[in-house]
């Protein structure tokens, strides 16, 4: 349960399937490092509207038949980015310097204190929690095949 997504939400299945490859990567790893006494952070931004020119530049398949296909989905993706504005919670200012404010808050605590991940996630998607059981899954079942020490960096 590495990948963290919202069912209901049309439009991530890119991002969704980069993460399942990248997301287990970096979790391996750092269980390995950890051995070596590395400490490591996965850092896990979410969706952000403003700041960035990513859904102002995303386009259509440039295959007709692909395209024609997509629109079955009606405004389903030219209304995304304005969904994706709906969940955020009121009185965030949701720009991608968070993710660079959070990067400098966590390099900012000392040894043995930093987070094995960190969600910037603006959308309420309750990413967190789902993070939080896969890490107890995945402790439980590492600590029963008798590799628990994985889950402490070494001094």
């Amino acid at each position: 349960m590495e990948s963290v997504e919202d069912p209901l939400d049309p439009g991530v299945d890119v991002l969704r399937r980069r993460a399942e490859r990248g997301g287990p990567a970096a979790q391996v790893t750092a269980y390995e490092v950890s051995q070596f006494g590395i400490e490591t952070v996965i850092v896990m931004p979410g969706a952000f509207t403003q700041g960035t020119a990513h859904f102002a530049k995303a386009s259509s398949p440039s295959d007709r038949q692909r395209a024609a296909a997509y629109a079955g989905l009606g405004g389903y993706i030219e209304s995304y980015g304005a969904a994706i504005e709906s969940r955020f919670a009121p009185g965030t200012n949701p720009v991608p310097v968070a993710v660079a404010d959070e990067i400098t808050r966590i390099l900012a605590l000392p040894r043995g204190g930093k987070p094995f991940r960190t969600v910037i996630d603006f959308t309420r998607s309750h990413v967190d929690a789902v993070n939080e059981a896969a890490r107890a899954e995945a402790a439980d079942f590492l600590t029963r095949m008798g590799y628990g020490a994985l889950l402490t960096v070494k001094a």
